[in-house]
């Protein structure tokens, strides 16, 4: 059987049968495939048509097409945009108060010379900074304590996109402690920085996630009520900027 070479995409050389419609080739049997067209090259080609780079490939040239190739894995010091998975999770929270384009996440510490404690993720720019041995492909396929975690950072992404000088106030430890106190009559607003991202995300674990083991302040794991009385302000307009700090 005659073959030859053809270009096939990001530089793959793709294998044209240059036969009669009716040679068989290596492979599974035909598969429909979607609007009528057969998945794959079946074991006869004279019902097996496909298609490359949009053209519908009748049977007499027939083409194997590749499979798609698996994303590659962001190196270390590399960078990714948020995958759909995290934009579906945290648009549970902020909505459309952020601009999910503008984030990426970093396989990356943000402090030079190993000063970023490896248990540590830093959000100062709007940019997520994970160590690589808690980077992740995607956290919305991450256990739940992880995702947790996830939603503390996209609350600083929050609080950068609304225009808190989150870098500036993160330099500043003081009076930056993580605990709340969730009681009535307070609102997301009258917590600090850090505080605002333990609040939420633990919110995100109770209503979301259905985890109360993954909050940080177990103590307030039946208190849903009094945690949307809190956030009311919040959960109505995340783009209000009287939810900052």
């Amino acid at each position: 059987m005659a073959r030859a070479l053809v270009p096939g995409p990001i530089g793959l050389d793709v294998r044209q049968m240059l036969s009669d419609p009716g040679t068989r080739c290596l492979g599974p049997s035909p598969r429909p495939g979607p609007i009528g067209l057969d998945a794959g090259i079946g074991t006869s080609l004279d019902a097996s048509w496909t298609m490359l780079a949009g053209e519908v490939i009748p049977p007499a040239r027939a083409v194997n097409v590749p499979a798609p190739l698996r994303p590659l894995a962001t190196p270390e010091g590399g960078v990714r945009p948020l995958t759909s998975g995290e934009i579906a999770m945290a648009r549970l929270l902020f909505k459309d108060a952020i601009d999910y384009s503008r984030v990426k996440v970093h396989n990356d510490e943000y402090l030079p010379f190993g000063l970023q404690p490896d248990d540590t993720a830093m959000t100062p720019n709007g940019e997520i900074y994970f160590n690589k041995k808690h980077f992740k492909e995607d956290f919305s396929s991450t256990d739940v304590y992880t995702k947790q975690w996830f939603i503390h950072e996209m609350v600083h992404v929050w609080q950068y996109q609304l225009g808190y000088p989150v870098r500036l106030r993160g330099a500043i430890r003081i009076g930056l402690g993580y605990d709340y106190e969730l009681k009535a009559g307070a609102k997301l607003g009258d917590y600090n920085m850090e505080s605002q991202g333990d609040l939420l995300a633990d919110y995100f674990a109770l209503k979301h996630l259905n985890a109360p083991q993954a909050m940080r302040q177990a103590q307030f794991a039946q208190q849903l009520a009094l945690f949307e009385e809190v956030l009311n302000a919040f959960l109505t307009n995340p783009s209000d900027t009287a939810n900052l700090p």
